[in-house]
């Protein structure tokens, strides 16, 4: 006969678990819990070591929860884990701004206005600037292969035959101003959804422009998606079909200067011998 268990009774036990688990490490008491409920949420005990805290930032964060501040998350997931009833007796709200289609038309507002600026910009001052392009090298593809272990992949031996294409297309692509660092933490909503920017310009370079448009619907919900290309306008079909094979190749290069290829990565490694082969293709077929 299966015996009844509370939810708050296997999540205790969880608990010790992971404590249990952790065995004489010390955790600064101010954090421990949080770094538990990672590890519980995550089931990776790595955090323990890979979580970084600002000076009392658990202090202060309940300090400002105290004090009517409001939440923003990245993730549906995340905020309907947020107790709102609590939240709102205290004054603040919580926010995911990620499935918003509002705050996505503002936010492609402002890439419009950073591309359509940014054009004259970059042909008249951006020759230094950071290109994610230049790391497509068959210099990287060749270390990726080596770091991956994936030498004898389909994929490279196409990629190689196409590279002299793919390279000359990529080099002739009109460059702006790209900001290729969006994420909610970088993001001002105002309070009315009226206007929304980005800051944080650490990564702030020059690109083809739909690499800005990719990197924003990565992150978007489907229907937010949908309202920021509404409000954003066209882009250049052979841009997304050279982004496709030429992002895939930036971003596992960035994963393999790492100790270990992270999850992210690895789905893409997971596509090479798939539609990673129908996109090179694809862009062979229309340059």
């Amino acid at each position: 006969m299966l015996k009844a268990i509370k939810p708050m009774d296997i999540e205790k036990c969880s608990f010790e678990i992971i404590t249990r688990e952790l065995g004489d490490r010390l955790l600064d008491p101010e954090n421990e819990l949080v770094i538990k409920r990672v590890i519980h949420t995550t089931a990776d005990f790595d955090y323990v070591e890979n979580l970084r805290f600002s000076a009392h930032a658990v202090g202060k964060g309940i300090e400002a929860l105290r004090g009517g501040c409001g939440i923003v998350t990245d993730t549906q997931m995340a905020r309907s884990g947020i107790n709102k009833t609590i939240l709102a007796q205290l004054g603040g709200e919580v926010h995911c701004f990620m499935s918003d289609p509002d705050v996505a038309r503002r936010i492609a507002v402002w890439y419009k206005l950073l591309h359509s600026h940014g054009y004259a910009y970059v042909y008249q001052q951006g020759e230094s600037m950071y290109d994610e392009a230049d790391f497509f090298t068959l210099e990287n593809i060749a270390f990726i292969k080596e770091k991956t272990e994936t030498q004898n992949a389909p994929a490279w031996a196409l990629l190689e035959q196409y590279y002299a294409a793919i390279n000359n297309q990529l080099c002739r692509a009109r460059r702006t101003l790209t900001y290729n660092d969006f994420y909610c933490t970088n993001m001002v909503v105002a309070k009315d959804k009226s206007s929304a920017l980005l800051f944080d310009y650490n990564l702030l370079g020059k690109g083809y422009a739909y690499t800005d448009v990719r990197n924003v619907l990565s992150s978007l919900s489907e229907e937010a998606g949908k309202a920021f290309l509404d409000e954003y306008g066209e882009f250049e079909p052979i841009e997304k079909a050279l982004d496709d094979v030429v992002s895939v190749v930036v971003t596992l290069y960035r994963a393999c200067l790492r100790d270990e290829i992270p999850w992210w990565a690895q789905a893409l490694l997971n596509e090479m011998d798939t539609t990673f082969i129908e996109k090179m293709e694809y862009l062979q077929s229309i340059i």
